[in-house]
């Protein structure tokens, strides 16, 4: 998988960095056809915004995660949180597949 991280603040952020692509790593190996991911970090008025686009194989539009906080673990982790959301129900639908009209659902 290719990530890609952009962090638009002041600083060093190289531990960050580590850690939000462990992080990313751990979450997207839910399903094994993730082709790429870009994860955007940047901070406005003592808010942080973080935007997570991850792009999958058979799958038209990138997955988009977002979340905001005042730190920047904070912010990271919502939006890991929406899309393992995403992932799950991607799995899900791709598990059970379409059921033939008239089958019973479970």
């Amino acid at each position: 998988m290719n990530l890609e991280i952009t962090i638009r603040l002041d600083g060093d952020h190289d531990a960050f960095r580590n850690f939000a692509r462990e992080r990313i790593e751990q979450v997207t190996s839910l399903i094994d056809k993730v082709r790429s991911a870009h994860l955007v970090l940047d901070g406005q008025r003592g808010r942080f915004h973080c935007e997570l686009v991850v792009y999958v194989d058979g799958v038209e539009q990138p997955l988009v995660a977002k979340g905001e906080g005042a730190e920047l673990r904070v912010a990271l982790d919502q939006a890991l949180q929406k899309l393992d959301q995403q992932l799950r129900k991607l799995k899900d639908r791709r598990v059970k597949g379409r059921r033939a009209p008239g089958e019973n659902t479970p």
